[in-house]
This record gives structure tokens, sequence and C-alpha cells, in this order.
């Protein structure tokens, strides 16, 4: 249990900063292995803890591909209807 918390304090650490989201939503197949990964840790952990620290985990991933998506589709539209 120590080693999962230690691991799952690491990635909220490197999540925190925004570069390193950007990096990991550069591939999709990663982010979604690293939802997974947190998904199973969670069902198998006992830990209150590192069940929190999963889910602390998985804001910030899903809070960076909200905002890709966003800048996304405010791209199409400006592809779509520059004028407005």
């Amino acid at each position: 249990v120590e080693n999962t918390i230690t691991v799952l304090l690491s990635l909220v650490t490197l999540l925190d900063a925004p570069e390193n989201r950007a990096r990991l939503l550069k591939d999709r197949a990663l982010a979604i292995e690293l939802c997974q990964i947190i998904h199973r840790t969670g069902l198998t952990q006992e830990s209150v803890e590192a069940l929190l620290l999963a889910a602390d985990v998985l804001q910030p991933v899903v809070a960076a591909a909200r905002e890709q998506l966003r800048k996304a589709m405010q791209d199409k539209i400006k592809e779509l209807a520059p004028d407005e």
C-alpha cells in the first residue's frame, strides 16, 4: 500500500504542471491507459488514502482532456465560420 500511495502522490505532483498534462494528452492512448490503471488501482486498494489519491490523479487528466476538447471545438468553429 505504501508503494501505491507513493506512486499516486508522484503522479499528482507531475500532473500539477500544465505542460505535463498537455504532454500526456498528446498520446491519447497513454492518457486512456493511465485512467484504466488508476481505475484498477481504485478497485483493488482498501486504503482510503489510496482511493482519494486515485481520484486526485484522475481530476487533472479529465480537466486537461476537457480543455483540449474545448480548444479543438473553438478551432473548428473558427475554421468553419471565420467571420464570427
